[in-house]
C-alpha cells in the first residue's frame, strides 16, 4: 500500500491538483507513521500543511496539524506538541469542526498526562469528553473515558477513576453490541445477496435448458420435416421413373404389337397372291 501511495504521489506531484497533492502527502506521512519512519512521517505532514493553506484547506489544516502534534508526541518534544494542539483548537473550533476538536483536547490531555500534570490532563480529557459526546463519536469517546479513568488512578482518586472505567466499560458493551449489529447486518446482506446471486444463476441455468429444449425440439421437428420433403422426392424420384419405364415398356408392346400385325398382313397377302 506504501508503494502504491508512492506511486500515485508521483503521478501528481507536478500537477496543478493541489487538494489531491495534499491529500496523498498526507497519506504518506500516515504510511511512514505506522512504519516508524516519523522524521520522514513529518516531512511529509508539514508538506502537506503548507498545501492546505494556500488552498484555504481549514478542514484539511486541522487533521495535518493534529497529526504533526502527533508525531511531536512520540518523540517526547511536548512544549511544541502543546503549541500544536492549541493551533489545532483554535482552528478546529473556529470551523465547528467539533470531532477534531475533541482529538485535539483529547491529544492536550495526553501531553499534560506524560508531564504528569494531571489536574491539567483531567481538564484537558474532560473538555474532550464534552466535545466527543456531542459529535457523538463514541470510539474517540471510549479512549477519552479510558483515559480520564487512568488519570484519576495516578492520583489516587479510585472513586473517579471507577466511575470513567465503568463509563467506558458501558460504552465499549454498547460499541460491542453496535458493531455485532453491524457484522450480522453485513453477514445477512451478504447472505441474502448471494442467495439471489445463487437464485439468479438457477433461473439463468433454467432458461439456458429450457431455451436449448426448444432448440433442440425446433432442430428436431426440422430435421422430421426435412426427411419428409426428401423422402416424398425419392418416392416420387421413384414414381417418375416407374411410370417412364411403364410407359417405355407399353411403347415397346405397342410397337411389337403393331410389328406383328404389319407382318401378318404381309403373310396374308403373300397367301393371297399365291392361290391366284
Amino acid at each position: 500500500l506504501f508503494q502504491i501511495a508512492q506511486e500515485g504521489y508521483r503521478l501528481i506531484e507536478n500537477s496543478n491538483h493541489f487538494q489531491s497533492i495534499s491529500n496523498a502527502l498526507s497519506s504518506l506521512g500516515v504510511f511512514l507513521k505506522a512504519l516508524n519512519r516519523n522524521d520522514e512521517a513529518l516531512e511529509m505532514y508539514k508538506k502537506a500543511y503548507k498545501i492546505a493553506i494556500n488552498i484555504d484547506d481549514k478542514m484539511g489544516q486541522s487533521a495535518l496539524i493534529i497529526n504533526i502534534a502527533n508525531i511531536y508526541y512520540d518523540q517526547k518534544e511536548y512544549a511544541t506538541n502543546l503549541a500544536y494542539c492549541d493551533t489545532a483548537i483554535a482552528l478546529s473550533r473556529s470551523i465547528g469542526a467539533l470531532d477534531k476538536l475533541g482529538i485535539a483536547y483529547m491529544n492536550k490531555g495526553n501531553t499534560y498526562n506524560e508531564l504528569k500534570q494531571y489536574h491539567k490532563a483531567i481538564e484537558c480529557r474532560k473538555e474532550a469528553l464534552s466535545i466527543l459526546s456531542k459529535a457523538n463519536t463514541k470510539s474517540e469517546k471510549l479512549d477519552c473515558l479510558l483515559n480520564l479513568g487512568s488519570t484519576y488512578r495516578e492520583i489516587k482518586d479510585y472513586k473517579n477513576a471507577l466511575y470513567y472505567y465503568r463509563e467506558a466499560f458501558f460504552l465499549k458493551d454498547t460499541l460491542f453490541t453496535s458493531e455485532m449489529n453491524n457484522n450480522i447486518a453485513q453477514m445477512r446482506t451478504k447472505y441474502e445477496t448471494e442467495q439471489k446471486e445463487l437464485e439468479n444463476q438457477r433461473l439463468l441455468k433454467e432458461n439456458e435448458l429450457q431455451t436449448l429444449k426448444i432448440e433442440m425440439e425446433q432442430a428436431r421437428k426440422r430435421n422430421i420435416l426435412i426427411f419428409s420433403i426428401i423422402t416424398l422426392l425419392v418416392l416420387a424420384t421413384i414414381f417418375v421413373l416407374l411410370f417412364i419405364r411403364y410407359k417405355l415398356i407399353k411403347k415397346t408392346e405397342m410397337e411389337r404389337f403393331l410389328a406383328d400385325e404389319k407382318h401378318q398382313r404381309l403373310m396374308d397377302v403373300i397367301a393371297a397372291e399365291e392361290k391366284e
